[in-house]
């Protein structure tokens, strides 16, 4: 499969050429009668383009990067965080987190979400999701090797331990999205597992409008805050 990167290099070679096909249909030239052709005004040379892309699947978890996999399901599975514009953590199903030493990161899960098939979400589906985008190996596989153990230390408390001090590490977790634990394990042969990401079920609030608190988000060297309101999931 290709990476992000491929697909967004070959959409930007595309543009280039076809950009610059327009400047050299739209240059100066005689025209008849010997006059000069004036360029065209700025608004009629904007260049539109629609990439295209594949569809090799709906489990994320096995290709996380892929544009058209990752813009479905984002409309369905949430990580435990997101980054605003400035790239600044926020909460998603996570209401809070915290390095509390350089090789750990907690999170404080957000309490009363569940799946759409009624079951409850909890530190037990973030510790099988996260290892089994670990399992697969793929396009996640550099930036997750630092971890090295995720625990549920209870439903809504998830412990993460690295080797080393990873400041890339909340950036990293945005895109893992997260299923139910009990179809995800770091062995991605098992059937179960692999027929439940294809066609996740979708963690959902209770309440059609949450209150997200501020949330403080501390690494080894920086200190952010935030907090938002939004709707319910969909």
């Amino acid at each position: 499969m290709r990476s992000l990167r491929a697909r967004l290099g070959s959409v930007a070679v595309v543009a280039t050429i076809a950009t610059l096909a327009l400047a050299g249909c739209s240059s100066g030239g005689d025209a008849a009668g010997g006059a000069t052709a004036e360029p065209l005004p700025d608004v009629q040379q904007k260049l539109v383009y629609i990439p295209s892309y594949g569809w090799a699947g709906s489990d994320i978890s096995q290709s996380p990067l892929e544009i058209g996999i990752s813009m479905a399901i984002s409309q369905t599975l949430e990580a435990l965080i997101t980054l605003d514009k400035d790239s600044k953590p926020q909460p998603k199903l996570a209401d809070s987190w915290a390095w509390t030493d350089p090789t750990t990161l907690v999170f404080k899960l957000h309490p009363g979400v569940k799946f759409s098939d009624g079951q409850p979400f909890t530190a037990a589906d973030v510790k099988g999701s996260i290892e089994r985008y670990i399992g697969w190996g793929a396009a996640l596989k550099t930036v997750l090797a630092p971890i090295t153990s995720v625990t549920a230390t209870d439903d809504l408390t998830v412990t993460i331990k690295t080797s080393a001090p990873t400041g890339t590490l909340l950036g990293v977790l945005s895109l893992v999205r997260i299923g139910q634990g009990k179809f995800s394990h770091s062995d991605t042969k098992i059937a179960a597992d692999n027929t439940y990401w294809r066609s996740p079920s979708v963690p959902a609030r209770s309440s059609s409008t949450t209150t997200w608190p501020t949330t403080t988000s501390r690494s080894p060297g920086t200190t952010a805050t935030g907090g938002r309101r939004r709707s319910g999931m969909p």
